[in-house]
């Protein structure tokens, strides 16, 4: 039996001993072989990307806020804040950040269509103080007791055209105030006080011109009363426009 501890005397062209349970970086007695360096890996890389452990909180915030009508713009805006505080993993809720984006970004044009109709409405809208006989207009919206209009040149077609501005306080002295203010909105009503009221020249006119007009009353106030201001206007029925002046 050999020593393991005695050198190896083989001689030139004998055949090695083979190592009993194999030695770094050759293969053992079974096949088995060891590596000689690098990192031992036991069931995962320790050098992999770590999984984020935490909730972006502006992320989130982000998306409350963009759901909001008033909010939506800030909220769009933290949203680019949270896409890159979420990006490569760093933090959980990019999806709300994401959101936040898309849901504020539609909300904020939505926003600012609003603003730019309301605009045009209250700058080119027909206000009975400041309206001005041969004004013409068009109807946007009318019920019983009120009615939007905003301002149309009369060249082109219109709804209606301005025929006499006064204040209430000419209606209640005239014959045809009727009991209850709200009946003013009535056909027959307002052309009895319209055509009390105008120049005699200007019925005139407004008869021979058209015969299919009919006359509509405009109030400062759903409830007016003296010196509040009132304007007269014709208009052809069944949403029928007007081609031109009425009273030239």
């Amino acid at each position: 039996m050999s020593n393991p501890y005695e050198p190896n005397l083989n001689k030139p062209g004998d055949q090695p001993q083979q190592p009993a349970w194999g030695q770094p970086g050759q293969p053992g007695q079974y096949g088995a072989s060891y590596p000689t360096s690098g990192p031992q890996q036991w069931g995962g890389s320790p050098y992999g990307a770590q999984q984020p452990t935490t909730t972006d909180g502006l992320s989130i915030a982000a998306f409350v806020l963009s759901l909001t009508c008033c909010l939506s713009f800030i909220g769009l805006i933290l949203g680019f804040v949270g896409l890159g505080r979420t990006k490569n993993n760093q933090r959980k809720g990019r999806w709300a950040a994401i959101s936040a984006i898309v849901i504020g970004a539609l909300g904020t044009l939505a926003a600012i269509a609003v603003v730019a109709i309301a605009i045009f409405v209250g700058t080119s809208s027909i206000d009975p103080r400041d309206a001005e006989v041969g004004d013409c207009g068009n109807i946007l919206s009318e019920d019983r007791d009120t009615i939007t209009m905003t301002s149309k040149g009369c060249d082109s077609e219109h709804d209606l055209e301005i025929v006499y501005v006064g204040t209430f306080d000419e209606i209640e002295e005239s014959a045809f105030l009727p009991s209850d203010p709200d009946d003013l909105t009535d056909a027959g009503i307002s052309a009895g006080v319209c055509t009390d009221l105008m120049p005699s020249e200007d019925v005139a006119t407004i008869d021979e011109s058209d015969d299919d007009l009919r006359y509509g009353i405009v109030t400062e106030d759903t409830s007016p009363s003296g010196d509040e201001a009132f304007f007269c206007y014709v208009e052809r029925p069944g949403g029928k426009k007007l081609d031109g002046p009425v009273l030239g």
